[in-house]
């Protein structure tokens, strides 16, 4: 009998492994397929047997492969630059098994795509698996030969003429900030939509062979004099999003000097990637986060909040029921202990505790924290396939009172930035629409039981969900 997604689900829930073979079969995947051109970025294949795992296509950054078995796995040409490689068990030096890249190709492709408590999938964008940090630099760069069957030749041709048409797109730019002919902001903003334009018109697979194009090309070293953009490509913490790279967008004081020791190329970049439309809405949903936490002060007395995914909370700073001391408590979960830590020393004396928590916590059920009148979270989602997302409210709806509401936001697909970030910036999203947003609530709960919207930030650059347990 064919599983549904739900039985997946429960299998995967109810497992006490977190062995990434045993997961793959306990969920009834098969590796030849289920993993080809996905988001795999933080997995830890530490010690994992990947023989017949096809992973071609997929975006495999951070991962750790320390002790795994690769012989037999079928890795592209894009896994060349992962260093991170040479630490499985079968990884050989002899030439016969081995291909080196040539110096002007070797890159650091370190990080991970999983997101601030560690995306959840199944068979998707990241696994319910420990986050890979960043890696050091490769001393040579090497790749397993395991190559995947010839893609077919229309799709090489496509790939061809697209790698072409961006790299006059980068040429450009390069010869741009090579001159100083024009302003840094208006380089960088002819870029940003050239390579939105480029992103929506192709395919999801060629885009993904076109990322680590875009990130070898000579323009990306005068783009990560940007404080932001070099932040969020080097992943400092080791994932997309993290609670200092928000804090650059939100220019918040404690990142001043990261901004000052930029050079003033890098500044003057700063200053239109952190007033890009995005980065709008990203500081007008840290308001909303903070409107809305007030707002549930005025409606319940010694309210409760969670806020899942938490980074360093700076909604916080923002609320006046937390400074009048209108709240009883307000939680935060997250799975960064960095962020935990400067919660909790930021806000000391105050209703707010930080607590370490994840996603695959949260799912399981691991966490006695009693329930709260408003529970949200604000980044999360961005790095959460539906499934998972219906999963996770859910979830978070066992945390809410009667009368309570469930808060979720998610960057929009009306962006336009989104090229820009996943190339150079390398953090990307998992855009929704309105519609999407719907989905996710009515797939997560009986809307006889609750009263739900949907709405747009100022700049529709995110979108917003709020469920309320009637």
């Amino acid at each position: 009998m064919t599983k549904t997604i739900g039985d997946r689900l429960r299998a995967v829930e109810a497992a006490e492994t977190e062995d990434f073979v045993e997961l793959t079969k306990i969920a009834g995947l098969d590796p030849a397929t289920a993993f080809r051109d996905m988001n795999l970025a933080g997995i830890n294949f530490s010690g994992q047997d990947l023989s017949g795992f096809n992973l071609s296509g997929s975006n495999l950054d951070g991962c750790q492969f320390d002790g795994a078995k690769i012989t037999g796995a079928i890795l592209d040409e894009d896994h060349l630059l992962l260093p991170q490689l040479r630490a499985a068990a079968d990884f050989r030096t002899e030439e016969a098994m081995l291909l080196p890249l040539p110096t002007s190709d070797r890159h650091q492709m370190a990080g991970s795509f999983a997101g601030p408590l560690g995306a959840v999938s199944l068979g998707g964008p990241a696994g319910p698996l420990a986050l890979g940090g960043p890696s050091g630099p490769a001393e040579r760069a090497f790749a397993f030969v395991s190559f995947p069957e010839e893609r077919p030749e229309a799709f090489e041709q496509e790939l061809n003429s697209e790698k072409l048409k961006l790299t006059h797109i980068l040429d450009v730019a390069h010869q741009s900030f090579t001159t100083r002919e024009h302003p840094a902001a208006a380089i960088v903003d002819r870029l940003v939509c050239s390579l939105h334009n480029l992103r929506n018109q192709v395919n999801p697979a060629i885009w993904q062979h076109l990322i680590p194009v875009a990130q070898r090309h000579p323009v990306s070293e005068f783009l990560w004099q940007d404080p932001f953009t070099f932040w969020s490509f080097q992943k400092p913490r080791g994932y997309s999003g993290d609670g200092k790279l928000l804090d650059i967008s939100y220019k918040h004081p404690s990142v001043d000097r990261i901004v000052a020791s930029s050079t003033e190329l890098g500044q003057e970049i700063y200053a239109y990637t952190s007033e890009a439309a995005s980065s709008v809405a990203g500081r007008e949903r840290r308001d909303i986060l903070a409107r809305t936490v007030d707002a549930t002060a005025e409606r319940v007395e010694n309210a409760e909040v969670l806020a899942i995914a938490c980074g360093h909370l700076r909604e916080a700073e923002l609320s006046w029921a937390l400074a009048e001391k209108k709240l009883k408590r307000w939680v935060g979960l997250d799975q960064d202990p960095i962020s935990v830590g400067i919660v909790n020393r930021d806000l000391a004396g105050t209703a707010v505790e930080a607590i370490d928590g994840s996603v695959k916590g949260i799912l399981r059920r691991a966490y006695k924290l009693g329930t709260f009148d408003l529970v949200y979270a604000s980044g999360l989602y961005d790095y959460l396939p539906r499934a998972v997302g219906i999963w996770l409210m859910q979830r978070a709806m066992e945390f809410v009172k009667p009368g309570g509401e469930f808060l979720f936001a998610n960057f929009s697909d009306e962006i336009t930035t989104d090229g820009y970030m996943a190339t150079f910036m390398d953090w990307q999203l998992m855009l929704r629409s309105a519609d999407d947003m719907w989905g996710i609530i009515n797939g997560a709960v009986d809307k006889n039981t609750v009263d739900a919207e949907v709405f747009y930030g100022t700049n529709r650059n995110i979108v917003y969900g709020k469920v309320r347990k009637r």
